[in-house]
C-alpha cells in the first residue's frame, strides 16, 4: 500500500482492472473481490511483482554476531541473534 501511495499514476489503472473482475456488488454498492477475481488482475499482480523485485518481501532480518560487539556500555555477545528493522 505504501508503494501504491508514492506511485499514484498506477491508481487509475488498477482501480479499473479492479471494477472489471469484481465478482459482485452488494446491497450497498460496494464491489466484492474474490480470491479468483483478484488472480485474474494482471496488472495489479505485476505491481506486486515489482514491489517485491524492488524491495524484497521482508520487513525485517534477523542477524547473529560472528564476535562479540561493544554497544555502549554493553556488549553483544558472539552467536547471539538479534532483529534488524530496515
Amino acid at each position: 500500500m505504501f508503494e501504491l501511495s508514492t506511485r499514484k499514476e498506477y491508481i487509475p489503472a488498477i482501480r479499473e482492472e479492479l471494477s472489471v473482475v469484481a465478482d459482485s456488488i452488494d446491497n450497498n454498492g460496494i464491489q466484492r473481490l474474490s480470491y479468483e477475481a483478484l488472480r485474474r488482475s494482471t496488472t495489479l499482480d505485476s505491481f506486486i511483482r515489482e514491489v517485491f523485485r524492488t524491495k524484497g518481501d521482508t520487513l525485517s532480518v534477523v542477524r547473529a554476531t560472528t564476535r562479540d560487539v561493544p554497544l555502549g556500555e554493553h556488549i553483544i555477545p558472539k552467536g547471539l541473534p538479534s532483529l534488524v528493522m530496515v
